[in-house]
């Protein structure tokens, strides 16, 4: 703005004018974009093992194999 309050001459303070403009739709061509298009944040990695060798399986039962066998060995003695 300095520029153009100096400026004596029609075509120069068009010309500055005109590099105003220039510059403005640029800025706001950018700031169009960058509000049109958010960043994205990664997803959270699942709490999960992420591969077959971290993963166990727990088997629980409820059945007294162990003790029957028990049984039957006191019987044959």
């Amino acid at each position: 703005m300095e520029q153009y309050k100096v400026a004596t001459t029609k075509p120069e303070k068009d010309a500055i004018m005109n590099e105003i403009r220039k510059c403005t739709r640029a800025y706001d061509a950018m700031k169009n974009v960058s509000i049109s298009s958010p960043v994205l944040k990664p997803a959270r990695p699942a709490p999960w093992p992420k591969t077959s060798e971290d993963s166990y399986i727990l088997i629980i039962s409820d059945t007294e194999d162990e003790d029957e066998d028990d049984e039957y060995d006191d019987m044959t003695l």
